[in-house]
């Protein structure tokens, strides 16, 4: 039969500049470490560690196949990922390369997520037009929410063919040191000034002071008792907020810190609200235990809404099946 193509040796791997870390090993794929590349090919559901191909990549050196099948019903039913050895916070800076091809021409659209299969928004990297030539994609951008992979979306043709990567660089600005500075009062909840907290209890359908309670902070300190009943239409019956004395420009980095439990396990979501009740956006979801638990997670403010109205307050919304009770410290 004929002989194998000799497999030529890989690129060196592009230095980082000062300022800048890298996100993943083994990007020339030179070695046989995969630990930052997964690779999902339908039919099977999930992702899995991508496989480096001798002759698959640039100048007939190593690199990844990944291989799309005719049929399937989603672009994301073949993906590739490549993931950052850390976690990813929103309003990071990131720089990414590679050198691309495929068996077909074919537009792929990327995606942010958590872990590889984890969608988190449709804010990758852009479309990248595959042909079947090698090119090079050189792109700046930074993390619209928190990721740690971007995500290709193999399967948009439908149908069989063989996409090619090789020379991945991914790396991210390194944050600066920032001085924290707290705006609100009573964080503690040793005093009684609840300027900076508000609830909403079903039936009552207006925001206004919180409450606080002896002995319902952690180590039977002073806290907030949310006592919530069964939802009677939407999760929002009931809610919490911690708002702001001012409201903050899109993009200023924040970070919230609390402690928190519940007498249920339940999920609620938090959201990016004007002032209490004028919502925004989405943010996060909590996951109460029985036990205590601190939250602790830096973000960035948001665009203002359709009312133009900017970002003062996170809201809590904490209206389940069964009554329960939510507390804060």
């Amino acid at each position: 039969g004929e002989a194998a193509p000799e497999v030529n040796p890989d690129e060196a791997e592009k230095e980082v500049p000062e300022g800048w870390e890298n996100l993943i090993a083994n990007g020339n794929m030179a070695g046989d470490d995969v630990s930052n590349f997964f690779s999902k090919e339908a039919p099977a559901p999930d992702p899995y560690a991508s496989t480096i191909t001798p002759g698959a990549g640039k100048d007939n050196s190593r690199g990844i196949i990944i291989k799309s099948a005719e049929g399937g019903s989603q672009d994301w039913d073949s993906q590739f990922f490549i993931r950052a050895s850390k976690a990813i916070p929103a309003g990071t800076k990131l720089h990414m390369e590679f050198d691309y091809k495929a068996s077909v021409d074919a537009k792929v659209g990327t995606q942010g997520h958590g872990e590889p299969g984890a969608y988190v928004n449709n804010d990758g990297v852009g479309d990248v037009n595959f042909t079947t030539e090698w090119q090079h994609l050189e792109k700046d951008f930074t993390a619209s929410g928190d990721i740690q992979t971007i995500a290709f979306n193999m399967n948009i043709l439908r149908d069989e063919a063989e996409y090619y990567i090789d020379n991945i660089v991914f790396w991210a600005e390194k944050a600066p040191e920032i001085e924290w500075a707290d705006v609100i009062v009573n964080g503690t909840m040793e005093e009684n000034d609840a300027f900076n907290f508000k609830s909403k209890i079903y039936p009552d359908g207006n925001a206004s002071d919180a409450a606080f309670t002896a002995g319902a902070g952690k180590d039977g300190s002073q806290g907030i008792v949310i006592e919530s009943p069964a939802k009677a239409s939407q999760a929002w019956d009931t809610q919490f907020w911690i708002t702001l004395p001012i409201a903050l420009e899109q993009g200023t980095k924040f970070k919230l810190e609390f402690d928190y439990k519940a007498d249920a396990a339940v999920n609620a979501d938090a959201q990016y609200h004007a002032a209490p009740g004028d919502y925004i956006g989405n943010w996060v979801s909590v996951g109460f235990t029985t036990e205590w638990q601190h939250f602790e997670k830096q973000a960035i403010a948001p665009a203002a809404n359709g009312n133009g109205n900017k970002f003062q307050s996170i809201a809590f919304n904490l209206s389940f099946d069964n009554a329960t009770n939510l507390y804060f410290d």
